[in-house]
């Protein structure tokens, strides 16, 4: 629904890592961090960092302590929610390349298996 990702998606709160917000170096692993938001997000339908205000949220991001609740994921296959943990790592290093979550995605997602209205 259109109207829902405007209202509760933010393009800079997706964009923000913890690295970017703790000014540290920045690679091509930001990108593979925001994907997992954007994932997270459409799996779940919330943000994976979501607080009361825009600082907290920035401060729950750095700190990187996200929770899978079974409740949130009861249709996900745990697969999916292992790749989530991977690219939502707190350390870029441990973040998988892109080429592995292409792979790993392709492997842990059946598009037949939800209708659009589940998701």
């Amino acid at each position: 629904d259109a109207d829902l990702m405007a209202r509760r998606v933010s393009l800079a709160a997706y964009c923000e890592t913890p690295e970017m917000l703790s000014g540290r170096r920045i690679d091509e692993r930001v990108d593979i961090f925001s994907g997992g938001c954007v994932l997270y997000f459409a799996s779940t339908g919330i943000h994976p960092f979501v607080a009361s205000a825009r600082p907290q949220t920035s401060l729950a991001t750095i700190a990187c302590k996200l929770k899978y609740p079974k409740k949130l994921f009861t249709k996900a296959s745990g697969g999916l929610v292992a790749f989530l943990k991977a690219v939502l790592s707190k350390n870029p290093r441990s973040r998988p390349p892109a080429y592995q979550c292409v792979a790993a995605y392709s492997m842990t997602i059946k598009p037949d298996r939800y209708s659009v209205a589940e998701i």
